[in-house]
């Protein structure tokens, strides 16, 4: 037991001799906790009716409570020298230090004095100086290490300018103000304060520049955050030249994969904008304003022909089929094009002066005659010629109107095998599949009269005349295709290639028309459709650029340029002597045959690729 007693009291003795012999200090107030409320941590409030050692009544004009670190003199009633300045109602003394002159004592002195910590409390960190913003070894965030109140006695605080720094303080003390932490001015509004931060030198606020040891390059605008209230956070530093850098280096290529990754992706999704030409419909002059050759033309079924550029969708995916191989999926459209054009002719009337109410027919027949408008001949009579005067529903109309619809859509399946090349720079692949084309088009005529001229009809009656027709045509196209792409590392992460794939086709071309008129044959309204199918062999060939950034493992931005050609595509037309058989005889008409042109697809995508 003895020895128990004796082992536990040299452990003891051992650990108080390496506590004693390790010097203490204090450590400076870390930048980041630099800017919390000095009111909140740098005053102490003795226990109530007692003052802190080496305290002096009356020092203060609220009573006992001093600024922490601030009265540490040796004894009661010394107060350090302070030359040139005034004393601002507080005592002083002219009393050397260990021999040192006044305003010139160094920090040893005035420990050695009774100026050190033990006199009172102390600020944590007073005599250590630094980790501030910028002013020399110090700054404005914390103590200002060239010249802090516990370093440099006789510097330009008290020496020459009635400085009193410190902390928050050096903004508006040490680093060029009269301090801001309520000992000889400063306020949010001055030097001192949150302004004197942000609109002073780089000595007070914080440098701005990567490299600097006291803030660590961060802006004078985290003063002012409402997020991180001075620590400095992604907000407020993002302007500054280090973080602009930084975030321009995150844009950077994803290149860990190297200049020999394999082409390759899992899902690939993009936005597809392409315009069209070649096979769309239309023709010449619809309508002309008169009759005749002397008429003006006035709507063209060009005019209905939406070429424009329209968005669309491109999906593709692949799925691992052996080594170097794959199975690959594309879905390439969504792409729709419309457009409509249409002229108006708005009738004027008057009374007919020669109306006589008990003639059947002609001019006296109607009690209103047309003065102006009701003068658009179309294409079908050949502008009024042929009959003479141009049918009762294709002519003397008041509107006239063409529209266009198409759609195009892709869908193929095929085998890609892949392959690098030396120096591991290019790489390319070939396929071979089969594949889809549909390319739907369709072109409609309206026509609206005044009135219907059939018996015993007047201006008034309220009935109009008519004539519409659809011509639609479906273009299905199937067959197999090959081709193969060529792939270059510009540099890891990039790649740009090219891809050339050729298709030979079997188009089953299937058309559905029908027109409606006020009077069929001479008639009454009626309508006539039909609907037969015309194949024909047709090639296709597809042609892209494209470029390929990796941002990550698995993600990567991907743009291309896309050109489809294909031959032998039907498409409609508006048959001015198809459809004026219909109108005469539509028992007796026959089929006309189908016009076959080529169509050109041209754009651009953007989109991304996904692998995991």
């Amino acid at each position: 037991m003895k020895s128990i007693t004796i082992l536990v009291a040299a452990v003891t003795l051992v650990i108080c001799v390496s506590a004693e012999s390790r010097q203490a200090s204090a450590q400076p107030p870390r930048v980041l906790n630099a800017d919390l409320d000095y009111e909140a941590s740098g005053f102490v409030m003795p226990a109530k009716g007692q003052m802190p050692p080496g305290a002096i009544a009356g020092l203060t004009t609220s009573g006992p409570v001093q600024r922490a670190g601030y009265a540490g003199q040796a004894g009661p009633g010394y107060v350090p020298p302070m030359s040139g300045a005034p004393n601002n109602g507080m005592p002083m003394a002219a009393t050397p230090i260990n021999g040192y002159a006044s305003g010139q004592a160094t920090a040893q002195a005035m420990q050695a004095g009774g100026y050190g910590p033990q006199g009172s409390v102390q600020q944590v960190g007073f005599l250590q100086g630094g980790g501030c913003d910028s002013c020399g070894p110090g700054g404005c965030d914390s103590m200002c290490g060239d010249a802090s109140y516990g370093q440099s006695y006789g510097g330009p605080m008290y020496g020459q300018q009635m400085q009193y720094g410190g902390c928050d303080g050096a903004c508006g003390g040490i680093c060029g103000g009269t301090g801001a932490c309520g000992m000889g001015g400063g306020s949010v509004l001055s030097s001192g304060g949150v302004l004197g931060k942000i609109y002073g030198d780089d000595s007070c606020g914080g440098c701005g520049m990567d490299g600097c040891g006291s803030c660590g390059g961060l802006s004078k605008l985290r003063h002012i955050c409402m997020f991180c209230r001075g620590e400095g956070c992604e907000a407020c530093q993002m302007f500054r030249g280090r973080s602009l850098m930084g975030l321009l280096g995150a844009l950077r290529p994803y290149s860990k994969a190297g200049k020999a990754a394999q082409r390759w992706y899992d899902i690939s999704a993009e936005a597809l904008f392409m315009d069209r030409s070649g096979s769309t419909g239309g023709g010449g002059i619809i309508t002309q304003r008169g009759p005749g050759p002397g008429g003006v033309a006035v709507l063209r079924g060009s005019d209905a022909i939406n070429s424009d550029i329209e968005p669309g969708v491109r999906l593709s995916a692949a799925l691992i089929f052996g080594v170097g191989g794959n199975i690959e999926a594309t879905y390439f459209g969504g792409l729709e094009w419309d457009g409509s054009a249409s002229v108006s002719s708005p009738a004027t009337l008057i009374a007919n002066p020669t109306f006589d109410p008990l003639a059947t027919s002609g001019p006296d027949s109607f009690p209103f005659a047309i003065t102006s408008g009701a003068d658009l001949y179309s294409f079908i009579s050949d502008f009024g010629v042929d009959p003479a005067g141009g049918f009762d529903d294709t002519d003397r109309s008041i509107s006239q109107s063409v529209t266009s619809h198409a759609t195009f859509n892709s869908g193929e399946v095929s085998y890609r095998r892949r392959t690098v090349g030396p120096y591991n720079r290019f790489q390319g692949s070939w396929l071979a599949g089969m594949r889809h084309l549909r390319y739907n088009n369709r072109i409609g005529l309206d026509i609206v009269g005044l009135n219907n001229d059939g018996t015993n009809a007047t201006l008034t009656d309220g009935t109009q005349r008519f004539f519409s027709s659809r011509d639609t045509i479906e273009n299905s196209m199937f067959g197999g295709q090959i081709g193969g792409d060529l792939w270059y590392t510009m540099t890891p992460g990039i790649q740009m290639g090219v891809e050339l794939k050729g298709m030979w086709m079997k188009n089953e071309a299937r058309r559905n028309y029908t027109v409606s008129a006020n009077s069929i044959a001479g008639g009454g309204p009626g309508t006539v459709s039909d609907s037969y199918r015309e194949d024909n062999g047709t090639l296709a060939l597809e042609f892209s650029t494209q470029l390929v950034y990796r941002l990550s493992h698995s993600w990567s931005f991907r743009s291309a340029y896309y050109l489809v050609a294909i031959d032998e595509v039907a498409s409609p037309e508006l048959n001015g002597t198809f459809l004026k058989d219909v109108v005469d005889s539509p028992s007796s008409v026959g089929r006309p045959g189908m016009n076959f042109e080529s169509l050109t697809l041209n754009g651009f995508t953007f989109g991304a690729e996904y692998l995991w």
